[in-house]
């Protein structure tokens, strides 16, 4: 395994099986719940849990000019559902957010099915 930290405090491994990711900092729960819920929203948390929701594919490029990633990234991002709360519309939303971190689970089941041979 090897690791990577940069001076902001975001820190990634690389793992033989799941590629690159990042570590998500633990969170206080003993203290005060507006601590937990203002560091859960702070970018040191997001940041990683929206780049460890990104295929591998994505995550592992290296050596790739910043126009290559991002032509990557917005071509996964197509693939992402977008359904925003709007009223009358939101009982049908498959997530309970439009959250990336959610929404990014339902273009990966629907890229790979259950019950379906990955060929």
């Amino acid at each position: 395994n090897f690791s990577y930290s940069d001076k902001e405090g975001i820190e990634s491994a690389w793992h033989p099986r799941r590629g690159r990711n990042c570590t998500v900092p633990a969170i206080n729960l003993r203290g005060p719940k507006r601590y937990q819920t203002m560091r859960n929203a702070s970018f040191s948390v997001r940041g990683p849990s929206l780049f460890n929701a990104l295929p591998a594919s994505i995550r592992n490029m290296t050596g790739c000019s910043v126009d290559s990633f991002k032509s990557s990234l917005d071509k996964y991002l197509s693939t992402v559902p977008d359904e925003p709360q709007i009223r009358g519309y939101t009982s049908i939303r498959r997530a309970e957010t439009n959250s990336l971190l959610q929404m990014t689970q339902l273009a990966t089941s629907q890229t790979n099915p259950v019950g379906r041979d990955s060929q």
